[in-house]
């Protein structure tokens, strides 16, 4: 499981938000590793960051905004 799928499967149990910690726990991950994958997944718009170490998973009907709604 990488990056995206952990946060497609965190969106799909109505969990938007968690934190680097969790991703590294699930994943298994070093903090480096990611951290990386962290950054591609902003930039392709799946991920937004609201505040430093506080995560959204952006579902695909509001990549647009780039966050969810308020």
């Amino acid at each position: 499981m990488d990056l995206a799928e952990f946060v497609e499967s965190l969106v799909a149990r109505g969990r938007y938000h968690f934190t680097p910690k969790d991703v590294e726990k699930a994943l298994g991950s070093s903090p480096v590793a990611v951290r990386f994958a962290i950054r591609r997944l902003r930039k392709k718009g799946g991920l937004a960051m609201p505040r430093r170490g506080f995560l959204v998973g952006v579902p695909p009907e509001y990549r647009k905004l780039g966050c969810l709604p308020p």
